[in-house]
């Protein structure tokens, strides 16, 4: 490439990751400066409710004050439960910073994938992160606290054969463990042949729910119940 390519790509590379500076600080700053009690909301339910866990009491029996609960599988209880230890308004400011990280992760992840060959490899990240953070579920992720990005990635890196094949699909199982809705990845697995994949899927599910059985029976029972369900 010569000297004055470089330069033109440099530059592109540079605004766009200077763009997705600014959309990411327009989408922090809107979750933030919200109201106290409303700012990362969902964030707020995780962390309430593992603090009434250590208080003796059951995931289930909180709710913020727009009497929103609890509705994960006890297996995501029992990974928030370090959140605790944090002061809520520090934790705000790291799990902003994860979700941000992951989703730059998540450009990272797919800068190969067939529908992006036509940008150059150098702007496929940022170009890819630009967009995922101007997009809705993102900025719904970042407003509200979510874990739903994170739940993306790990089923990205089973989906992308990032995984050896024979622990393909387990990465699934865990995001389905926290919260059920990655399930149907098995089907497709299962349907599409990929029945190996399919196999660990449901086989981390299992163990990753029976290890909550087995930490938190009690809170398993109530998993079911019609206030705290997935």
């Amino acid at each position: 490439m010569q000297p004055q390519g470089r330069r033109t790509l440099w530059l592109a590379r540079t605004g766009l990751w200077i763009a997705v500076a600014l959309v990411v600080a327009l989408q922090v700053a809107g979750a933030l400066n919200r109201p106290v009690r409303d700012r990362l909301a969902d964030l707020h339910v995780y962390w309430g409710s593992v603090r009434v866990l250590l208080d003796g009491g059951s995931l289930y029996d909180f709710a913020a004050w727009n009497d929103a609960p609890f509705t994960y599988p006890p297996f995501a209880g029992l990974l928030f439960t370090p959140l605790a230890l944090i002061a809520e308004a520090p934790l705000r400011a790291l799990w902003t910073s994860a979700t941000i990280g992951v989703v730059i992760g998540l450009a990272v992840l797919v800068r190969r994938a067939d529908g992006l060959r036509w940008i150059d490899p150098a702007l496929r990240v940022p170009v890819v992160a630009l967009l995922l953070f101007g997009s809705a579920p993102v900025s719904s992720n970042l407003r509200f606290g979510q874990i739903s990005v994170v739940l993306v990635a790990l089923v990205l890196v089973d989906c992308l054969g990032i995984m050896p094949t024979r622990y393909r699909g387990a990465l699934t199982g865990i995001a389905a463990a926290i919260k059920l809705t990655p399930m149907i990845f098995v089907v497709y697995w299962w349907v599409s042949g990929q029945r190996r994949t399919a196999i660990n899927a449901v086989a981390a599910f299992g163990a990753c729910t029976g290890v909550a059985w087995l930490v938190l029976p009690g809170e398993s029972v109530r998993s079911g119940s019609p206030r705290s369900g997935t």
